[in-house]
């Protein structure tokens, strides 16, 4: 269809209406992107969390050394993690030389509130993790 200006271009008003709708589409989907990123990067350090837990026990067979991990030395462990978010050992974690873990648990509270409790198996250093 043809405008009624002779050169068939768009006139300010329909520019400036057009603008309006692209700014509050981008409105309303930016605060959801955000949102999305910040679950996204919860998700991230859950699984990274338990898959370095889950590595510990071979890290220590393979190495040929007993470790003994607190919260300072697990987040050492870790290679992102999200600010904000904590973590947080009743006891050290102990690994001896041949991989057997002493057992326990580590609690990871994350930014947007929510906590997570990693289980540590005792001799096998299974991890299993649950929302607390």
């Amino acid at each position: 269809m043809r405008s009624g200006r002779p050169d068939g271009g768009f006139t300010l008003v329909e520019l400036l209406v057009v603008l309006a709708i692209v700014g509050m589409m981008a409105g309303l989907v930016g605060p959801a992107l955000y949102r999305w990123q910040e679950r996204l990067e919860a998700r991230g350090a859950l699984s990274d969390l338990e898959a370095r837990l889950a590595a510990l026990p071979v890290d220590s067979f393979i190495g040929g050394r007993a470790r003994v991990l607190d919260e300072a030395a697990l987040l050492a462990e870790l290679k992102e993690f999200p600010a904000g978010a904590k973590i947080s050992l009743p006891q050290p974690l102990r690994y001896s030389v041949n991989g057997a873990c002493s057992g326990g648990e580590v609690l990871l509270t994350l930014p947007d509130g929510s906590r997570w409790r990693f289980r540590v198996a005792k001799l096998t250093g299974e991890v299993t993790r649950e929302p607390v």
